[in-house]
């Protein structure tokens, strides 16, 4: 039964993403849009059921959730392989159940329209939709592979990105009072927040422009600025970059290295219990001998 309500999930979020597409192109025709509200109750409440179904036979409660999560990002160096399969297990099944969750009630309450002034909040829920399509990530089991890889490299990323809000938010202050609080054309410096977003912005784009402006500045040397930009390019770039790069890479050996010696240690444990039936064999032939010659003895008594 679970089987035939994953497949029957996998066509019903293909169904809903093609449908999604064919609505943008009647968008500016009234006349159609209660064809596709038809579709969305329908489409919202099977995915209800689903839900309801997936939450009275699932194996393990939502308050394991968090303790399983706080144990995964910790990395326990005295948890066993059960346990944190256990752990996997159940942050992945949490994890979609409370995204579908708040995607059905978005759902939900994109039909309340007398409930919002603004037609801005109904365009919102009704785009979140789109995102059901990540769900093909839990009804396929190739896909479901690529997810394994990308949740455990999560913690990863999320230590990285720690580090890259570190050093923006840093630089965001010495900025500040280093250039009196002042906006420039390509990066404002005139709050905390501003400065971050433009120092983000500088990370990921061209900043040439912003070291001439900031080198015309008469408050602060041309060369303070000059150190000042390269050093946050350099760190936030290429060092934080590199480190990340080479933290990956090391995981990626690490977990191959894990892989290939449980594959090893498998395969040990089969070719000792090999040996092990083959000494056995051994015995009951010897023994089979035994008894065939205690036999041929009794007969030449006879």
């Amino acid at each position: 039964m679970e089987k035939r309500i994953q497949k029957i999930s996998g066509y019903v979020i293909l169904f809903c993403a093609i449908l999604l597409g064919i609505e943008t192109a009647f968008h500016n025709q009234p006349k159609y849009l209660f064809f596709f509200e038809v579709l969305d109750i329908l489409i919202i409440g099977y995915f209800t059921f689903e839900i309801i179904y997936r939450w009275r036979t699932k194996v393990f409660g939502m308050k394991e959730f968090i303790p399983a999560l706080v144990g995964k990002l910790t990395e326990r160096e005295n948890a066993t392989r059960q346990e944190s399969s256990h752990q996997n297990m159940v942050i992945e099944e949490s994890f979609w159940l409370l995204f579908d969750l708040m995607l059905v009630i978005m759902g939900y309450l994109s039909f309340l329209r007398h409930l919002f002034d603004h037609t801005e909040v109904i365009m919102i829920l009704r785009m979140f939709r789109i995102f059901r399509i990540f769900r093909v990530f839990e009804v396929s089991n190739r896909l479901k592979d690529i997810e394994k890889k990308i949740f455990s490299v999560v913690p990863t990323i999320i230590t990285f990105l720690a580090l890259i809000f570190l050093i923006i938010y840093c630089y965001a202050i010495i900025g500040m009072y280093l250039y009196d609080f002042n906006s420039f054309r390509y990066i404002d410096f005139s709050n905390l927040y501003s400065a971050i977003t433009g120092l983000f912005t500088l990370m990921t784009n061209d900043w040439a422009a912003t070291l001439a402006e900031l080198r015309d500045d008469d408050n602060v040397s041309s060369i303070v600025s000059e150190i000042y930009i390269i050093s946050f390019f350099v760190f936030s770039v290429l060092i934080t970059l590199n480190i990340f790069l080479a933290v990956m890479t090391s995981q990626i050996q690490e977990k191959l290295v894990k892989k290939i010696d449980t594959m090893n240690k498998k395969e040990d444990e089969i070719l000792q219990s090999d040996m092990r039936q083959d000494e056995e064999i051994a015995r009951l032939h010897d023994k089979l001998d035994q008894i065939i010659a205690e036999i041929d003895r009794l007969k030449t008594r006879k």
